[in-house]
């Protein structure tokens, strides 16, 4: 498998959006509530970064990803597309969904290659997931794990059955902002206290255009002088 392709695949074990043993191993000894909403995280606009070390992200990122909702938050249908040039070409489709009888989150994608897999796997905790690649054939081709940083930042690594690394990426969400949505300050009023730059990133990654300021204290907002802020 070229290192390529690998990059594509990371979407699809997700795909979307974690450190491997085994699916089957995981779930038997443990069982997390509520994976499907879990999945609701992976939903949305997505780059890559420069280095899977780092958030910061290109101009042209290498890879974009859109995953959109489908029939309801339990399932999600996914497009990876790798940059060519100044062009994007479409590398990978999968369908991602929540399955209520085994509890587990299931992915059938194809490449542009013409290959198709089949995903199987579910969140191990609140931030991480595993999937396990099949081919068509039932082989177990690849283990991709997701470490989701935050809501807007994720870190991939697939390895193949010998745990052996393929590759290694992290995604940024990048929401458009063509909407024009705002939000009031005073809905993450606790986060602004804590670390209001980086909360500024985390709504600006989410696709929000505009904010109302909710605190003005001392000539300064959350600290920052008017100009800085």
């Amino acid at each position: 498998m070229n290192y390529n392709f690998s990059l594509y695949r990371f979407a699809h074990k997700t795909v979307v959006l974690l450190l491997f043993i085994s699916a089957n191993a995981v779930f038997s000894q443990m069982q997390i509530p509520k994976q499907s909403d879990r999945l609701q995280q992976y939903l949305g606009f997505w780059v890559s970064s420069i280095h899977y070390k780092t958030d910061s992200v290109a101009n042209l990122p290498l890879i974009k990803m859109n995953s959109y909702p489908k029939i309801d938050h339990t399932t999600m249908s996914v497009d990876v597309f790798q940059r060519d040039g100044k062009i994007y070409n479409h590398t990978l489709t999968e369908l991602i969904g929540y399955d209520t009888k085994t509890d587990s989150l299931f992915a059938l994608g194809k490449s542009v290659q013409g290959e198709m897999f089949l995903g199987k796997g579910g969140f191990t905790s609140d931030t991480d997931w595993i999937m396990t690649d099949r081919d068509f054939t039932g082989k177990e081709t690849m283990i991709v794990s997701f470490d989701f940083k935050n809501q807007t930042d994720v870190y991939l690594k697939g390895v193949n059955p010998q745990n052996e690394m393929l590759w290694q990426t992290r995604y940024i969400k990048k929401n458009p902002k063509h909407k024009n949505i705002g939000i009031q300050l005073v809905s993450v009023h606790e986060e602004m206290q804590k670390n209001p730059k980086e909360t500024l990133k985390y709504l600006d990654r989410m696709g929000y255009s505009y904010i109302e300021t909710f605190v003005y204290k001392d000539r300064s907002f959350y600290g920052l002088s008017p100009i800085d802020f």
